[in-house]
């Protein structure tokens, strides 16, 4: 893992080649080192990132890596839980089934559950792999690969639950004829592990068919009549409530998310009004944003930057027509469009060991009276929501307490409104079991995670004509005993996300000013380190991002204040420039 360091004063190329080769990741060198740049901390994660791109891409990791190990601990405690709630919700949720199994083939998009098994039972996914679980057995087909470290879980199942983890092993790179045969005999070893002569099989019906190794899995239990029954349900009531551990995967995931949308996203899009930049420039600078924030948080939350992922988005939508769809949801094409009662949708989701965080904020440019109507009553809305998350409140009841605050907001809104309100989210991004919608009776726990997302359809800008806009606010947000936690805190406050857009106009005297404060800003930016920032720093008092945050390290303003005209008004000899400004 990267270790953060304090360099030395002498050659920054050198350090930063030597940083590189040792696994290291520079935070702050300032030690005998009077002065530190942002441009110099940019620089060298930069160069880090992109010369460690494989190391730490992320994502799923093969046994070939000698740093893999399963956590024996964690796997005993969950795979008693599993059988426990297997035992005690049989009838109900896991259809009476005598064995369940699980393929895991990663030929889709999204992570399907026998993933978010792999990840909950053994902290990785096994690609090509086959698990069953049976009263008194569990039988595994793997690689050769994965063997050399399942081999463990041999001593640990057997102390847990009493059951023995067999393991069949089909070689690296064998053949579909061989790993056939080794089905087979995997499959006599069922049919004699088991007392009953036909078994109800449980699986997973929607994944039964994704690629050749479940679909070929699959028909091997239909040849011999054995009844299949989806249990889907069992598992995402399984991976609904959160240990703490979960919990903490969950909430550094959205500090990432909240981290990069406060500083990276919604600064771009107020730069880019300026600048005319396409939606597709903006999302890859969010994707390369959450790569260099992994790398900056590593020292003050413990987090590998390798296990960081992107689970939703980013997203970035303006103009009008917006697709607010969860999970279809797609950037606009063409460059982003703001003017006069414009709205921006932002959304991103990151992910942390596999679980993930999501959240959508708007950027409402002089926006028209319908939409700020219409985002306070959206905003009312998801309070409603997020205040009616409690432990033992039915999901229905959810819903119906936001539908009413926006109606008392304005009515005329309901039908506009989103058919669900998001749902409990995890391992899987969407939970569509624990959906917040009308007819959902399922109650909330405590320790579960949501991803609250209300949103607003096809509205008008003007009640006379125009075009239509759209609008949606996401958090991801956990259920205590007595409170509900926002864990992406960013504001959403009416004031924080309205701005007017203005011509500047600036005479000569004050473009010079500016252009002379231009040429300083370098040294304006090399602010001596006092030593007692040094010691905080070190010992975690202070952050990085606190640090620069401090009135000291803040540019001066340009002397002198702008007038605003119209566009038609500027001056001769003058020069005019479009910005923005918060309203108050």
């Amino acid at each position: 893992m990267p270790r953060t360091v304090i360099l030395p004063k002498g050659s920054l190329s050198l350090h930063k080649r030597q940083a590189v080769e040792n696994d290291m990741i520079l935070l702050i060198h300032c030690e005998g080192w009077p002065v530190i740049r942002r441009e110099e901390i940019a620089v060298f994660n930069d160069l880090f990132f992109h010369t460690n791109r494989k190391k730490y891409a992320g994502g799923r990791r093969g046994s070939k890596d000698p740093s893999v190990s399963i956590d024996l601990d964690r796997f005993k405690k969950r795979l008693k839980i599993l059988y426990t709630h297997w035992n005690e919700r049989k009838s109900d949720l896991w259809q009476s089934s005598h064995l369940i199994f699980m393929v895991y083939t990663p030929e889709v998009a999204e992570r399907p559950k026998s993933a978010a098994l792999n990840l909950w039972l053994l902290g990785y996914e096994l690609e090509d792999t086959i698990m069953v679980f049976m009263e008194k057995e569990m039988h595994i087909l793997c690689s050769t690969e994965d063997s050399s470290f399942l081999e463990a879980l041999q001593g640990p199942a057997r102390a847990a639950i009493g059951i023995d983890c067999l393991l069949h092993v089909k070689g690296n790179r064998a053949d579909k004829e061989v790993v056939l045969r080794m089905m087979d005999g995997l499959m006599e070893d069922i049919s004699k592990g088991t007392a009953f002569s036909i078994p109800t099989v449980g699986h997973i019906a929607q994944e039964a068919s994704r690629g050749w190794l479940a679909k070929a899995w699959t028909d091997k239990f239909r040849s011999l009549n054995f009844p299949l029954l989806d249990v889907a349900s069992g598992f995402s009531d399984l991976f609904s409530v959160k240990d703490s551990g979960e919990i903490m995967n969950v909430w550094k995931a959205a500090y990432l998310t909240d981290d990069v949308m406060r500083n990276c996203m919604i600064p771009a899009i107020k730069d880019a009004v300026e600048e005319r930049v396409s939606h597709s420039r903006l999302t890859e600078k969010a994707r390369r944003a959450v790569s260099r924030a992994a790398f900056l948080v590593d020292a003050r939350l413990m987090m590998d930057p390798g296990s960081v992922g992107i689970c939703f988005g980013p997203i970035i939508q303006s103009g009008s027509g917006f697709d607010i769809r969860p999970g279809h949801a797609a950037s606009s094409a063409g460059l982003l469009q703001y003017g006069s009662a414009h709205a921006v949708m932002i959304a991103l989701g990151c992910s942390y060991k596999g679980y993930c965080s999501a959240m959508v904020r708007m950027i409402l440019f002089q926006k028209s009276p319908q939409q700020a109507k219409a985002y306070k009553a959206l905003l009312t809305g998801e309070e409603a929501v997020i205040g009616s998350l409690r432990p033992g409140v039915r999901l229905s009841t959810v819903y119906h307490a936001a539908v009413s605050a926006v109606e008392r907001e304005a009515p005329e809104l309901v039908p506009h409104l989103t058919e669900t309100f998001g749902s409990s989210m995890g391992l899987e991004f969407h939970e569509s079991e624990w959906a917040i919608e009308a007819r959902n009776e399922r109650t909330v726990r405590q320790n579960m995670v949501f991803n609250v997302y209300l949103g607003l359809q096809d509205l008008q800008k003007d009640p006379k004509d125009g075009p239509t806009f759209s609008m949606v606010l996401a958090d991801t947000v956990v259920v205590g005993g007595e409170d509900t936690t926002v864990l992406t805190p960013s504001s959403k406050l009416p004031r924080d996300v309205s701005y007017s857009l203005s011509i500047e106009v600036k005479d000569e005297e004050e473009a010079e000013a500016e252009r002379c404060v231009a040429l300083d800003r370098k040294e304006a930016e090399r602010i001596p380190v006092i030593g007692e920032d040094i010691h905080k720093m070190i010992s975690g008092e202070l952050t990085l991002d606190g640090w620069l945050d401090k009135e000291s390290l803040k540019v001066p303003k340009v002397p002198g204040s702008s007038r605003r005209r119209q566009p038609q008004n500027v001056p001769k000899g003058g020069r005019s420039s479009r910005g923005i400004s918060k309203l108050g």
